[in-house]
């Protein structure tokens, strides 16, 4: 897996549970573009993203990129991916 695939955005990390690496790549490729619709780079995804409901946590915040945890859940299905985000 190639994290730099999303732009600005550098995935570092991702996690499925109960579903395909294949089903998370696109739940997180959706949260990004979902993102960039909502504010740009440093925008937030409110809505649910390929029928999952996800939920972000930004550490190591400076002025030109941040950090970021996704946890996105349907069901018993899990997805939870890292990224790096250069503002």
């Amino acid at each position: 897996m190639n994290g730099r695939g999303l732009g600005p955005t550098y995935l570092t990390k991702l996690s499925v549970t109960r579903t395909s690496c294949r089903t998370g790549l696109r739940v997180v490729r959706a949260y990004y573009r979902c993102r960039v619709r909502n504010g740009g780079r440093d925008g937030r995804c409110r809505s649910r993203v390929l029928t999952y409901r996800c939920t972000e946590r930004r550490f190591n915040t400076i002025s030109t990129q941040f950090d970021a945890r996704v946890t996105c859940s349907k069901g018993s299905a899990r997805v939870l991916h890292t990224y790096t985000q250069f503002t």
